[in-house]
């Protein structure tokens, strides 16, 4: 109750916290990002589309002491979240305690676990908590980071992405006149342009009417809302049998690398990733196959790598649920360049 109140009043703008940038630490790549403070500058100055990595190393925080619980950089859960005025948040589709990043001018994006990630401009790295500057006066904590730039690129210099750059698109899903040549079955319809899963199926893919058999390395990217999960994911380089490569999420945020079908048995478990939140609001969801490493990533940071040398060549690429509720406003297939 205390914690409601009191931002509450921050939010009418009784107490003020903001306080100033944090300077650039030395260039060892270490730095520590504290809840008290906002924006604060990495050692790391970065060029548009350039690639660098983020490591969390230890560290909590809490957006109210006393009272809240120390969180890490995914923030709280949904639950928890739910329980604290809303007022004051940076991103809105984003839990209280979750790290913030952004390049240069860039808008804000969330870092959701150690990973490797894409600067959307030129610029110094920044981080913070996702807690507005008027209301930091009732934090405490820090977390440890270590950021570089990706293998093989240096600080400030031309971009060579960690992933395969994208070429254009190969396809794009248009669903206003309806599922436009989509295959699943009856639990998948349209909406006002948008592609539904009723969550009826036990376990159901739709396939992208395109075939990519000709393509062998390819990225399929969907924006998914999640209304109810059970478990869903991308499917890509898939056979009429059902075989080929599946990244799946599943009700509790883990994510995981599967191949043979869409059983989400352990039996064809590949890799094991980092978890993720998709409680609130629309994300992305990409699947790579390049070569025979397949990639699984989420709102554009990579949650889950395996190498396999069964599915090489083309297959299709669609959208498989579980007991799930999908909203899908988006779905392409993209070239690996």
């Amino acid at each position: 109750m205390r914690k409601v109140l009191v931002r509450a009043a921050m939010a009418l703008g009784v107490l003020l916290g903001a306080t100033a940038e944090a300077p650039a630490s030395a260039a060892s790549g270490d730095m520590t990002v504290r809840s008290e403070t906002g924006w604060q500058t990495a050692p790391l100055e970065l060029a548009a589309g350039q690639a660098f990595t983020v490591d969390y190393r230890s560290g909590t925080w809490t957006v109210g002491s006393p009272g809240l619980a120390l969180v890490g950089i995914d923030g709280y859960d949904a639950a928890a979240d739910r329980e604290i005025y809303q007022g004051c948040k940076i991103l809105a589709d984003q839990t209280y305690g979750h790290l913030l990043a952004r390049v240069g001018g860039s808008a804000p994006f969330p870092v959701s676990h150690s990973g490797t990630f894409t600067a959307p401009a030129s610029g110094q790295l920044q981080f913070r908590i996702n807690d507005d500057d008027r209301c930091l006066g009732d934090n405490a904590g820090a977390v440890n980071l270590r950021v570089a730039p990706a293998a093989g690129e240096t600080p400030g210099g031309t971009a060579t992405p960690a992933t395969p750059a994208s070429g254009p698109a190969l396809y794009a899903a248009d669903w206003s006149p309806g599922l436009n040549g989509w295959a699943g079955d009856s639990s998948w319809k349209t909406l006002r342009g948008e592609l539904l899963s009723d969550g009826t199926a036990w376990d159901s893919t739709i396939f992208a009417p395109y075939d990519t058999r000709t393509v062998a390395d390819y990225a399929v990217e969907a924006r998914i809302q999640v209304v109810k999960a059970d478990m869903f994911g991308l499917v890509l380089r898939h056979s009429a049998g059902d075989d080929g490569y599946i990244g799946i999420v599943d009700a509790d945020g883990k994510t995981w690398i599967s191949a043979g079908n869409t059983s989400y048995s352990n039996d064809g478990k590949l890799a094991d990733g980092y978890q993720v939140d998709v409680g609130t609001g629309s994300h992305t969801f990409r699947m790579e196959a390049d070569g025979n490493v397949i990639r699984f990533l989420v709102d554009g940071a990579q949650v889950a790598t395996a190498t396999d040398n069964r599915y090489i060549t083309g297959g299709l690429g669609g959208i498989n649920s579980r007991r799930s509720q999908l909203e899908v406003s988006g779905f392409r297939v993209l070239r690996l360049s």
